[in-house]
């Protein structure tokens, strides 16, 4: 187990974390009856966080010797905040977020209960916290983790093995991508989801094991120009599909495109990172472990922002101002932002209560 928190993986967690919040509250790209060039870039540069979230897990995951005490851990870490946030929006989303009485909010149908019942028995989140797919899969992973520690092992023992499985495996998200994902039927459910974050997981496992190779300046530059350069190849991908009405597969995380991208991300942190100043590193693994609750906090923001219409009166004031496509650009990251600074704040709040709570028990006991 690590036992210092690398400070590269952590600002690859805020930005992974930013981009998130970017995919669910960017601009749509259909408007007035067209596409909008602008606004599919847009949406390509926030398409692969949670493929960075697959690349750190697989930086760490396979450190792990005990699957027991790994398996309590992740139930304690992220099962617990996972079905806290599910029942607080189930019971209490009506009253907090839209302004409902507290009892009509907290009241439900007997459908409503057989809808969650049921959504459990096939492992997905039910609509309304629908976002959580992401910790839905991460469970799974984590149940496949004596299966993949052991393949990783395997790869570990040669290099030309670890080759043989980095050209195997994004030749066939390639070829899936050709087919438009009608060969792997990847998605964000079950089985269709495990196997491209399993495969995610273990490119990050061989990406984190050979990182010292990419910290450098030259790694900072490489970064950008291979997401940005690989992006506009998307938006063009991406624009020629939406006009031939052929759907939006090349935008999701499971695509040799969004792996690459979130690699160069990667790569990136782990370069830039390299000669930050101690104060930065200290803000980042601050910023950084919150990123969990901010993940957790970010849709009710932007359902309460929304409830008072708050997008739409920072949109209509940036592009009043601009007076171009650059607006969207600007209004994009005012927005992504503004969720994350408030999911954040929430998250500082939440923590600060935790605490005072645990003090005062732990007193109590005393007395």
């Amino acid at each position: 187990m690590r036992n210092e928190r690398d400070m590269s993986v952590e600002l690859a967690r805020i930005l992974a974390c930013l981009i998130v919040i970017g995919v669910h509250s960017c601009l749509a790209v259909y408007r007035e009856n067209y596409y909008d060039l602008n606004r599919v870039f847009i949406s390509c540069l926030f398409a692969d966080g949670v493929a960075v979230f697959w690349l750190i897990m697989g930086g760490f995951l396979f450190e792990n010797l005990d699957y027991k005490r790994l398996f309590q851990k992740t139930l304690r870490s992220v099962g617990i905040p996972m079905i806290g946030i599910t029942v607080f929006t189930f019971y209490l989303s009506g009253w907090a977020i839209d302004g409902m009485p507290l009892l009509q909010s907290i009241s439900h149908t007997k459908e409503d209960y057989i809808y969650i019942f049921q959504s459990l028995l096939a492992w997905e989140p039910p609509g309304y916290v629908g976002y959580l797919w992401y910790l839905y899969t991460y469970f799974m992973v984590i149940l496949c983790f004596p299966i993949l520690k052991s393949f990783a092992e395997y790869l570990d023992g040669s290099k030309k093995r670890i080759k043989v499985f980095l050209v195997i495996s994004f030749l066939f998200l390639v070829i899936n991508d050709m087919s438009n994902n009608r060969l792997a039927a990847f998605s964000h459910h079950s089985i269709n989801a495990l196997i491209p974050a399993s495969l995610e997981v273990l490119w990050g496992h061989i990406l984190y094991r050979n990182k010292d190779k990419f910290a450098n300046k030259k790694g900072v530059l490489f970064g950008i120009v291979i997401f940005v350069v690989l992006n506009v190849f998307r938006t063009i991908i991406q624009f020629i599909l939406y006009n031939m009405d052929k759907g939006n597969h090349i935008l999701y995380w499971y695509t040799s495109i969004g792996l690459i991208c979130s690699i160069s991300i990667m790569i990136f942190c782990v370069s830039v990172m390299r000669r930050a100043k101690k104060w930065i590193k200290r803000l980042v693994g601050f910023i950084a472990g919150h990123t969990l609750n901010i993940y957790l906090f970010h849709s009710l923001v932007i359902a309460k922002l929304r409830r008072y219409g708050i997008q739409d009166k920072l949109y209509e004031y940036v592009a009043d101002f601009t007076k171009s496509c650059v607006g969207d650009f600007i209004y994009t990251g005012f927005i992504v932002l503004l969720v994350f600074l408030l999911s954040m704040c929430i998250s500082v709040l939440f923590r600060a209560i935790k605490h005072i709570w645990k003090r005062l028990f732990k007193a109590r006991l005393l007395l």
